[in-house]
């Protein structure tokens, strides 16, 4: 190693000392070095000179998410999505769980202790929250009996929204009725001088802008259809066969269906932890009373499967 190198490593060692991983890591998420800033979710093209330029950037960003592969056989030290890199924090301090292959072939996950030392300590194999994801989805299954008491409930729904849409239907119409016979009964006042032109101005003004509205209200209705209903039992089905086509997927696809179902998903002492997103809550909700009124208070759970395995 030249004399320039051993000099480069010890100031990096040293800035390490004097600037918490934390500061450094805010530093190397800032587009603001590529001549880009954001604002508000949306990125701009800045002003300034360019630092770095926006592919060295991006490959920082994959590093720090443990995408970048660098000795991977057949990669060439290409990027790797990972299917649940980004997507789990870490229980204890927050941070992103990011994901490293070991031995060029094994995927394990851990905290990127971006915000200094972490409890969570140890590494987790990709496998593992496979099965623990997949325990949960199993958790959205119900039998078909109440599988077919929700789409009752569904279809009774469906009625009463239709007689409600009807109604709402019928007085949008009446009060945009109304407001033309006022129109036309203005119009007809101002051509007899019956009333000054500056009243004819402001109150037509007035009731046209209502008018408007009610024309703007009735497109809404006349385009709600009654797809929720289609919607509905189609959320049903998927959250009876979630756990199933998880289980036949692989890497992203795997992602895909866990972030339609899953938020706010934590890793913390070997456990993970997710909140279903709606309506899938209610679904895990209906799912776990329909179980414990199947095995009432007092039923041996020695038999059942275990669920969050190991």
């Amino acid at each position: 190693m030249g004399e320039k190198a051993r000099a480069a490593g010890l100031i990096f060692r040293r800035s390490r000392q004097m600037v918490p991983l934390s500061s450094i890591s805010r530093i190397l998420r800032n587009r603001i070095y590529t001549g880009e800033f954001e604002w508000l979710g949306t990125v701009y093209r800045g002003s300034h000179q360019p630092l770095i330029s926006k592919d060295l950037w991006q490959i920082a960003q994959d590093l720090m998410d443990g995408r970048y592969i660098s000795k991977l056989p057949h990669t060439g030290g290409t990027v790797r999505d990972f299917a649940f890199t980004g997507m789990i924090a870490c229980g204890h301090c927050g941070c992103a769980m990011v994901a490293e292959i070991k031995k060029n072939k094994y995927i394990y996950y851990h905290c990127t202790q971006n915000k200094g030392r972490c409890p969570e300590r140890k590494w987790v194999r990709e496998e593992t929250l496979i099965q623990q994801f997949s325990a949960l989805l199993l958790k959205l299954r119900f039998n078909w009996k109440v599988y077919d008491l929700v789409v009752r409930a569904l279809k009774s729904s469906l009625a009463v929204e239709r007689q409600e849409h009807a109604q709402a239907l019928n007085r949008v119409k009446g009060e945009l009725d109304r407001l033309n016979q006022r129109l036309e009964a203005l119009y007809i006042d101002k051509l007899d001088r019956r009333i000054s032109d500056a009243f004819y101005f402001r109150t037509s003004s007035q009731w046209k802008e209502e008018a408007r509205r009610c024309e703007d209200e009735l497109l809404r209705l006349n385009g709600a259809g009654e797809s929720y209903m289609d919607e509905g039992v189609s959320l049903l089905t998927l959250a009876q066969d979630a756990h199933s086509i998880f289980e036949k997927q692989e890497g992203m696809a795997q992602r895909k269906l866990l972030n339609f179902v899953f938020q706010n998903c934590i890793w913390k002492n070997g456990e993970l932890i997710a909140d279903y997103r709606q309506p899938f809550d209610m679904l895990q909700e209906t799912a776990l009373k329909s179980l414990n009124s199947e095995h009432p208070k007092g039923y041996d759970d020695a038999g059942k499967e275990n669920w969050l395995g190991n």
